[in-house]
């Protein structure tokens, strides 16, 4: 029919063919690929990683990922990295395989990524448990997920169970539930809380007890003496790559060491003393921040990172690394929602070359690229 109206119309207009349609996808493909490439590439920062699997109702598993980071402008960014068909097994195994595979196709350094935040899936739980021993990624389960499983099993508590019969007192029963209180615990020991205390709206940790708020603040102390520390061995490794570059600049000889000035050594000692003026102020930095008081609720805190990094220099890499991690996985699941709707249970049985008409026959078979 469209075929006979566009002869009609204009006959000498030519339609195009569904392989021209194909190759244009192809090459836009091929272009996004490269702009997204380049875009990770200037990251300097930590990456986070959402995952999820999702099967259609017609049997069909796919793997999402997904991609965030806080960008120098401290704006939140996130890319879709992959929606590939799943044919094998989805065992941790090759889940594992699969996740290692998308960011070596986007040329993303294992040391580069800071967390995977995924579901409670038996399978998706294994694949991080293996991917957090070699590469140390962190693995972050979905609060979401994760809360609908404490509540669930928080209600077939027979108290719990009857107050939400009786529709009185659920808050106070569920925070008395011993199996509610584990789960609860257990998640505090995840890498939530350390986002949590660089979130400038709860670095009160209000939702802690005083111990535990103490214990947190500790930890960020640590890690911004390893970032310091880290920034000057790095320092330290191109001063020395600069000097061997330059000829006559190498490393000192027996007779330079033994007729090594006092100077020298002065200088040596004020390196030090550099160095640890530098923890000091790390130290001072982590102090003054948790005792200013916690911003508006409804604030932006990557607005307030972004007005006072110059303040916190230490603790503003610290919060763009951790930042970035989402609480929950919605990002990559919500990557199905679409298609859940598209293939809905009367669309299960179409076939993946699309519908054809009696006119298509002198055309190839068209077979969708999912990217």
């Amino acid at each position: 029919m469209v075929k006979g109206f566009v002869k009609l119309s204009g006959p000498e207009y030519i339609l195009p063919s569904r392989t021209h349609f194909t190759h244009l996808m192809e090459n836009k493909y091929e272009a996004t690929l490269l702009k997204v490439k380049e875009t990770i590439k200037e990251v300097k920062s930590a990456l986070t990683l959402t995952a999820d699997v999702w099967t259609s109702r017609a049997t069909e598993a796919y793997l999402g990922l997904s991609c965030h980071f806080i960008s120098e402008d401290w704006e939140m960014q996130t890319l879709n990295l992959a929606t590939m068909p799943l044919e094998e097994r989805h065992s941790g195994v090759n889940i594992m395989t699969w996740l290692e595979e998308v960011i070596a196709k986007y040329d993303i350094l294992p040391t580069k990524i800071k967390a995977v935040v995924h579901d409670n899936g038996y399978n998706i739980v294994a694949a991080m448990r293996m991917l957090e021993e070699k590469h140390g990624w962190a693995s972050v389960r979905c609060s979401g997920h994760t809360l609908q499983l404490i509540v669930n099993n928080a209600l077939k508590e027979p108290s719990i169970s009857r107050a939400v019969g009786a529709a009185r007192h659920l808050v106070e029963h569920f925070r008395r539930s011993e199996l509610a209180n584990t789960k609860l615990k257990q998640r505090k020991k995840t890498l939530f809380v350390l986002p949590a205390s660089l979130d400038t709206r709860f670095r009160k940790l209000k939702f802690m007890g005083a111990e535990d708020g103490t214990r947190v603040q500790g930890s960020i102390e640590v890690l911004a003496i390893k970032e310091v520390r880290g920034s000057e061995i790095q320092g330290c490794e191109q001063v020395h790559q600069q000097r061997v570059s330059v000829p006559g600049r190498g490393d000192k000889s027996a007779l330079d060491n033994l007729l090594q000035s006092d100077t020298d050594t002065l200088s040596e000692e004020e390196d030090e003393s550099h160095k640890d003026q530098k923890l000091q102020m790390a130290r001072s930095e982590v102090q003054t921040y948790f005792a200013e008081p916690a911003i508006h609720k409804k604030d932006d805190p990557l607005r307030w990172w972004r007005e006072n990094k110059r303040r916190f220099p230490v603790l503003s890499k610290l919060a763009r690394s951790f930042l970035c991690i989402p609480a929950t996985s919605t990002p990559s699941e919500r990557i199905f929602s679409v298609v859940g709707n598209i293939c809905s249970q009367k669309r299960a049985s179409l076939s993946s070359r699309g519908p054809r008409s009696c006119g298509d026959a002198d055309f190839p078979p068209f077979q969708p690229r999912i990217i």
